[in-house]
């Protein structure tokens, strides 16, 4: 979603607010590729408008590593700045997190142990 203002900023932080969780795994390549097409494919704002993507994740992906660089490199090609936010598993792939950051890598990764102390930095 283009934000442009604060509305717009509302607007995003509420629909993030009252999004669902299903308990069970999601599509880390689909999102991307959601991503890719609906946001980063489609040019709203000016050429100076950062392009950010922000990846809140277990670290726990369903797809092939492959798959999931794949569609990655396209996003990075566009110039897109790639934050990833680590929440809690021990199974993390940390070669798929390190891939999907940008770099250097301690600009854009951090790990929270849970939600709650992500939730406490926030505020």
């Amino acid at each position: 979603m283009f934000v442009s203002n604060d509305d717009d900023k509302f607007v995003l932080e509420r629909k993030v607010h009252n999004l669902a969780y299903f308990g069970r795994s999601t599509s880390l390549e689909l999102a991307l590729a959601q991503s890719l097409n609906d946001i980063f494919k489609v040019k709203k704002g000016n050429n100076n408008t950062p392009q950010i993507l922000m990846i809140l994740t277990d670290g726990v992906a369903d797809e092939e590593f492959d798959i999931v660089e794949a569609r990655m490199n396209e996003i990075k090609a566009l110039g897109v700045r790639v934050f990833v936010v680590e929440v809690g598993s021990e199974r993390s792939d940390q070669a798929m997190l390190n891939m999907l950051a940008s770099t250097p890598i301690s600009n854009y990764r951090v790990k929270f142990n849970e939600f709650m102390t992500l939730k406490s930095r926030i505020n």
